[in-house]
């Protein structure tokens, strides 16, 4: 399979942002303690005392991304600028057969449809612009979390489900991923095992949580 992720990389020990980790303990407490042999604090994150969530916002702009997913831009533009188009030549007749129902002259019929037409290339041009830009946007793995569509999804809070095709991305060899709680990862190429990989990222997440209480 093309793309093969490497889980290795999260198991590499080392020094993030000046806070030392001991051993492979992950920035999981706030408590300071100082090290005799290099006479500096060594800092420790709780997740009882203090949100990771802020905690790791501050942290990820220094912290490079472990994998970058992209999507299939085509499967995300493609079926919703077909599915805008057909909504909006529905509505069109609809205001055609409104038109035909009222006392209109002619010129005022040829403004009506008008403006109908601006307004249904405006909300078409509009759909396809906002599926463009939230195709760019690639899902983004740190150590601790993943990044969909700029909120943060913490791994010890995913319920990994089943893989899903529907008939487009038949069409486009992609398919869909539920990470839990209405969540999904949609528009991923099949040549991509993603499933594999957020299971060794959530099951080691889950015991480094596990190892603080």
């Amino acid at each position: 399979m093309q793309n093969r992720i490497n889980p290795s990389k999260l198991f590499v020990r080392q020094k993030v942002w000046g806070i030392r980790n001991k051993g492979s303990l992950p920035l999981s407490t706030l408590d300071s303690s100082r090290n005799e042999n290099l006479g500096r604090p060594i800092v420790f994150l709780n997740i009882n005392y203090i949100n990771q969530k802020s905690i790791l916002k501050n942290m990820l702009p220094n912290e490079p991304p472990i994998y970058v997913l992209p999507k299939n831009r085509f499967r995300a533009i493609i079926p919703q600028a077909i599915i805008l188009m057909i909504l909006g030549v529905i509505f069109y007749f609809g205001v055609l057969l409104n038109i035909s129902l009222l006392r209109l002259n002619n010129t005022e019929e040829d403004i009506v449809k008008l403006l109908t037409l601006i307004l249904l290339l405006f909300l078409i041009i509009l759909g396809i612009f906002l599926s463009w830009h939230r195709a760019k946007h690639s899902y983004i793995f740190y150590r601790q979390l993943i990044l969909v569509h700029q909120k943060e999804i913490f791994y010890q809070n995913i319920i990994l489900g089943q893989a899903r095709q529907d008939i487009w991305d038949k069409l486009f060899h992609t398919y869909s991923l539920s990470l839990g709680n209405n969540i999904f990862l949609r528009n991923i190429p099949q040549e991509v095992d993603i499933a594999n990989y957020l299971r060794q990222l959530v099951g080691y997440n889950q015991r480094k949580s596990g190892s603080l209480y």
